[in-house]
């Protein structure tokens, strides 16, 4: 059985000439089925002095959304439905980075993340110890200061988030850039498919986790310890 796969024509021309008329105020408009992923568009506010309406993009599989303006004396309805394509589009991707961050691969990469950042604190109470500095408001500044200049934490976890782009969401993307006659999206999700940096960049991770993990990585952040 074939996945169900659907684009909605919407009468934005009619929405746009009456978005004064209360009717419209609490509707909501499908724009894009494709499995159970339900995309839909909605206004939320009406800024009369602008003359701007912000439109809400939804999907129903994500707990956020995301939105856009349209100023009805200084805009078209081809600068409309390219606006609401390119919010589907940047929407799909906030809801691949959350599928992401669900992952085993992304929780285990975390802990080791953060286990390294408690050996930091652990360095650093033990050099100001060892230095007799009994001071709370100097230590919690120097502990402060010396984990976030060693820790990776996040730029790593932004790094595998990046490195799982389009991969982990493929045939929704592909599914409506196909739909959409988007060739742009197509050939940025076929080049991810081709280049393996994402191989790659698990690769540096695993091994990133790894160092953390040595006597080696102990020596280094040891030596990023400053006087005080």
């Amino acid at each position: 059985m074939l996945p169900t796969i659907k684009v909605y024509e919407i009468d934005y021309d009619f929405i746009i000439k009456n978005y004064l008329d209360p009717k419209l105020w609490n509707k909501s408009w499908t724009v894009f089925i494709y499995r159970d992923f339900v995309f839909t568009l909605r206004m939320t506010k009406i800024a009369v002095i602008s003359n701007t309406i912000t439109f809400e993009v939804k999907l129903n599989k994500h707990w956020d959304s995301r939105h856009f303006e349209y100023n009805v004396e200084n805009s078209n309805i081809s600068f409309l439905k390219k606006s609401l394509m390119g919010t589907i589009r940047r929407l799909i991707g906030d809801y691949e980075r959350s599928k992401i961050r669900g992952t085993e691969g992304y929780k285990i990469l975390e802990e080791n993340l953060l286990e390294a950042e408690n050996k930091l604190e652990e360095i650093a109470n033990d050099f100001l110890d060892n230095e007799g500095v009994t001071n709370k408001e100097i230590r919690e500044v120097y502990i402060e200061n010396y984990v976030d200049n060693n820790s990776e934490r996040w730029y790593k976890l932004d790094k595998y988030v990046d490195s799982l782009t389009y991969a982990v969401c493929t045939d929704l993307y592909m599914i409506f850039a196909e739909a959409t006659n988007d060739e742009s999206l197509k050939d940025t999700v076929q080049c991810y498919l081709n280049d393996g940096d994402s191989e790659r960049i698990q690769r540096e991770l695993k091994e990133y986790c790894e160092y953390v993990d040595s006597e080696e990585w102990l020596e280094d952040v040891k030596e990023e310890l400053e006087s005080i």
